[in-house]
């Protein structure tokens, strides 16, 4: 898999760009997950206006496995939206 990556990052304007990234060559136990969706909150701000993918807390796909990758642990949760904010 050599396809390019699709992220949203900060720039010095402060406005969130959709910008492409190479995909590097994993290595590892690196796992490569396509995210669908993403949180974010006021901790995104503060990195606005830097050159650094927005969001965390994504959810996705595993579409590749790292070449030392042995077992995957995956965790599933859901929360309550008063709950999800309580913990931003």
């Amino acid at each position: 898999m050599s396809a390019d990556i699709i992220a949203f990052k900060g720039s010095n304007t402060g406005k969130i760009v959709q910008s492409v990234i190479p995909r590097p060559i994993l290595k590892g136990a690196q796992v490569l997950v396509e995210v669908y969706h993403s949180g974010f909150c006021g901790t995104d701000l503060h990195y606005l206006h830097r050159d650094m993918v927005i969001g965390h807390e994504g959810a996705g796909i595993v579409k590749e496995l790292g070449p030392g990758t042995r077992y995957l642990k995956m965790l599933v949760f859901a929360l309550h939206r008063r709950e999800i904010l309580r913990l931003c």
